[in-house]
Formats: structure tokens, C-alpha cells, sequence
């Protein structure tokens, strides 16, 4: 009764909670700001149905612009990819992130224009090191 209180009711608990709550919500960045969602297609702990589509959805009905990069056996961890048998599942992610942050200082710092939404052609590389072909980051440019 008192947790619940704490969000129907008006007390200065109450309204402290609701202002936090209000001010995680998630809201559309300012027009004409480049932007480029990247998100792992295996993310279990955010998954993109419930996450990167439909912000890029919203952001798309607002008028906005993104670039989507979804990218196949990645997921939230890049971590666990040291793990026995993670490298046969997954790829990095953070790769793509480096890329991102790449193309759009280019596109803010030269006027390159921005990258095309795509889903990459990646491979994990098993038992094998990684090589760079099996992120399918050559053709980003």
C-alpha cells in the first residue's frame, strides 16, 4: 500500500517520484540534429523490437531523419564475447559504434553526407580471430 501510494497518491514523495519518472522517459532530440541509431538484432537484454525500431518509428513520424544501422549476432555485451562459445554466436558491437561516431563527425565537421540505414552481412568468427570482413564494415564509408 505505502510503494503504491507513492505513485497514485500527492504527497512530496509522491510528486519527487513522479518527477523522476518523468524525467527517464524518452523523448524525440531536436530537428535537423544528424542522428544514427546502431543495434544489435541479438540483444536479449534490450531487444530491438521493444527499443531501436520503434524510436526510429517515432523519430521517422516526427519528420526526422535517422540512419538505422541494425547489425545481426550482436548483442548488449561486447564483454561476454571472451566467454567460451560467444565468439560462435556473436559479433562486437562496439565496432559499429566507432563507426557511427566516425560518419558523423565527417558529416558535421565536413558536410559528408550521412551513411544509408542498412543491415549489415555480419559472421561470428567461431574458434578463429576476428577479421574485419566479418563485420561488413568496409562498405560504410
Amino acid at each position: 500500500a505505502c510503494l503504491r501510494a507513492l505513485w497514485t497518491g500527492d504527497t512530496a514523495d509522491a510528486r519527487t517520484l513522479h518527477a523522476a519518472v518523468a524525467a527517464t522517459a524518452a523523448r524525440l532530440p531536436r530537428a535537423g540534429l544528424p542522428l544514427i541509431v546502431a543495434h544489435g538484432e541479438a540483444d536479449g537484454l534490450l531487444p530491438v523490437a521493444f527499443t531501436a525500431t520503434p524510436y526510429v518509428a517515432a523519430l521517422e513520424a516526427a519528420g526526422r531523419a535517422p540512419v538505422y544501422w541494425r547489425i545481426p549476432h550482436a548483442q548488449h555485451f561486447d564483454a561476454f564475447l571472451a566467454v567460451p562459445g560467444f565468439g560462435d554466436r556473436y559479433v562486437p558491437l562496439l565496432p559499429y559504434g566507432y563507426a557511427a561516431l566516425d560518419r558523423l563527425w565527417a558529416h558535421l565537421a565536413d558536410g559528408t553526407p550521412l551513411p544509408v540505414s542498412r543491415r549489415f552481412a555480419t559472421a561470428p568468427r567461431g574458434a578463429r580471430a576476428l577479421e574485419r570482413a566479418a563485420l561488413d564494415l568496409n562498405s560504410v564509408r
